[in-house]
């Protein structure tokens, strides 16, 4: 992972010549792209100001930048405090909710489906094994090297049910792997989400001396963000963009453990769209319940690009280091940092493969 990591920012980092769309001019609504002007200007061209996305971040970003800005400037306090708490109330309570249903789908499912697990593979070991297996540190059975007794799989029946044992997660990886690496992919888009915007609002974005002069007015609604305090980054870090963060941090491992502790690939599947719910909670919430005028207010909050976003190999190989090191995760995860079975020994995929081409053959009575 810190290999993974390390690629990424080094890709990001590599300055390398590229294309570069030339800014619009106010007569005309065209780009082009041009090497030749990108070599004239000295690649020193910016782009204009854009709103954030209309989604959870940039409602909370433009609600707590207006409102606390015009609470500490003094102008209708008590309007702009309640406002101010209301949007922070709402980012709480939906890191909240997701919180409470992650503990909930541990503590209600994963727990359960993890111990049924661990009983029916002790089970296929002790059998297959011939009883010749030992006891890991949690209390769990693994056979022991040279002991393994292919053909005692079809008897398996009479400790442990063979579907059981097939419908394991583990017993068929390629697939698990698969559906490990989505949700994983899932959780490291609104993860890059966050990092994108602490680097845009945060990390880049210049700093100003006074409240007042973080926003300047366009016209009569839209307002430019010019800068943050030091005060309001750190605020916005803390209350905004960590929470969420940790949250994303937290569900990526649970995530991942109770999608491995599934009793079922059906259940696999179910597991996967139930834990997206979750994640998703927080733009469930902003379509649901945020009010017109803070819908508005997003769409004219613009913010400024502080550097230059160049199309060129850096800029994809970096985004393609994010793919890297969720790949780089899956795989460490199933092969080493997973305890749904601790020490598994691989030793039910063939067996499984061969039960599962005679359970779907068209001679089968499950398939007549």
């Amino acid at each position: 992972l810190a290999l993974g990591c390390l690629l990424a920012n080094v890709l990001g980092c590599c300055t390398m010549r590229t294309l570069q769309l030339s800014p619009r001019s106010s007569g005309s609504s065209t780009s082009t792209l041009s090497l030749e002007e990108h070599s004239e200007d000295g690649g020193d061209d910016q782009y204009e100001p854009e709103p954030l996305d209309e989604d959870f971040y940039g409602m909370a970003v433009s609600s707590l930048v207006r409102d606390v800005r015009k609470f500490v400037l003094g102008d209708r306090i008590f309007m702009h405090f309640v406002r101010s708490a209301i949007s922070m109330l709402v980012v709480w309570f939906s890191v909240a909710m997701q919180g409470f249903l992650i503990w909930q789908f541990e503590r209600l499912i994963t727990q359960v489906s993890v111990h049924k697990i661990r009983s029916a593979y002790g089970l296929f070991e002790n059998w297959m094994y011939e009883g010749h297996i030992t006891l890991n540190v949690n209390g769990l059975s693994h056979g022991m090297d040279g002991h393994f007794n292919k053909a005692k799989f079809a008897d398996i029946d009479q400790v442990v049910s063979k579907t059981l044992i097939c419908n394991i997660p583990l017993s068929q990886p390629c697939m698990t792997m698969g559906i490990l690496a989505v949700w994983s992919l899932t959780v490291v888009a609104d993860f890059r989400k966050i990092c994108f915007l602490v680097d845009r609002l945060l990390v880049k974005m210049p700093a100003v001396k006074t409240v007042r002069a973080i926003l300047t007015h366009e016209d009569k609604h839209t307002v430019l963000l010019s800068g943050f305090t030091r005060g309001f980054k750190a605020m916005l870090l803390v209350l905004l963009f960590l929470p969420p963060a940790a949250i994303d941090m937290v569900l990526l491992w649970l995530g991942c453990r109770c999608l491995l502790a599934s009793a079922g690939f059906e259940n696999l599947l179910l597991n996967a769209v139930a834990l997206e719910f979750i994640l998703l909670l927080k733009e469930i919430m902003y379509k649901a319940i945020a009010p017109k005028h803070k819908l508005l207010e997003t769409r004219q909050f613009l913010v400024p690009h502080h550097h230059q976003v160049q199309a060129g190999w850096s800029s994809c190989l970096g985004a393609f280091g994010w793919v890297f090191i969720t790949l780089s995760w899956v795989v460490a995860y199933v092969f080493k940092l997973q305890n749904v079975l601790p020490d598994f020994r691989w030793d039910m995929h063939a067996v499984c493969e061969e039960y599962l081409k005679v359970l779907t053959s068209p001679t089968s009575p499950i398939a007549t």
